[in-house]
């Protein structure tokens, strides 16, 4: 995932498949729906986003959403296939794996009892998608509550629309004291999105890093391995009212 503003700069590794439809998956998160956003701690939360975008609105993802999510992930990680797949069709070959494989682990995590998906629209066009879930892997930089797979569209970055992204997704999960910590993955050389976080209070845990894999699709060899390092980053939930 260089990106900008976005943030869980080691690209998705999915494994796994599930071969049931789409539309008989349900929303296991429901608390979640009862949220009711709660005033900013720092600045406003809520409102329009910058000039250039209609009213920015957030959702929870539903079954119905899986393949929007899943391209918005996709593009925003890998970048958009284009038309025209030129002679070699390796590199389409890989986005459309791909794209199956992000599909199918949404479609496993909203299943998943504590984990929430939010959607951004601005007007009826979707430009942002997070999740937030619990891991409870062996290594302690992937165990707790993780803040996972924000993407923000790349004609609708630097417009507000990451920043509320996380600031709701941190709200939602402060009011159902799910947590008073969240926690993040974030490469080394993406010192945008780190520059980002540090913005929103987020703060980096020294010597807290990992070897990682990270996926870069090449029109010659389709879905190519990289390595890279990433880092991990935690935000204390402090009460609005402290």
């Amino acid at each position: 995932m260089g990106w900008l503003l976005v943030a869980l700069s080691c690209r998705p590794l999915l494994s796994g498949s599930t071969d049931e439809p789409v539309d008989t998956i349900h929303t296991m998160c429901r608390p979640w729906s009862t949220h009711t956003p709660q005033r900013a701690c720092r600045g406003p939360r809520n409102g329009a986003v910058a000039m250039g975008l209609p009213e920015l609105s957030l959702a929870e993802v539903t079954a119905a959403d899986v393949r929007l999510c899943a391209e918005l992930t996709v593009a925003g990680f890998y970048g958009e296939l284009g038309e025209d797949y030129g002679f070699n069709n390796n590199r389409a070959t890989a986005y459309f794996e791909l794209l199956k494989e992000q599909r199918e682990d949404l479609v496993r995590s909203l299943r998943e009892e504590g984990t929430l998906h939010l959607l951004a629209r601005a007007g009826a066009e979707a430009v942002g998608f997070v999740r937030v879930r619990r891991v409870r892997h062996s290594d302690p930089l992937e165990r707790g509550v993780l803040l996972d797979n924000l993407v923000v569209r790349r004609d609708a970055r630097r417009q507000g629309v990451a920043r509320r992204l996380v600031r709701e997704a941190e709200a939602r999960v402060r009011s159902h004291g799910v947590a008073q910590e969240l926690y993040l993955l974030v490469e080394q050389s993406n010192e945008a999105a780190r520059a980002f976080y540090a913005s929103e209070g987020w703060e980096e845990l020294p010597d807290a890093h990992t070897d990682a894999t990270r996926y870069r699709l090449d029109w010659w060899r389709g879905r190519v391995c990289e390595s890279c390092v990433q880092l991990a980053m935690r935000h204390r939930l402090l009460d609005c009212e402290s």
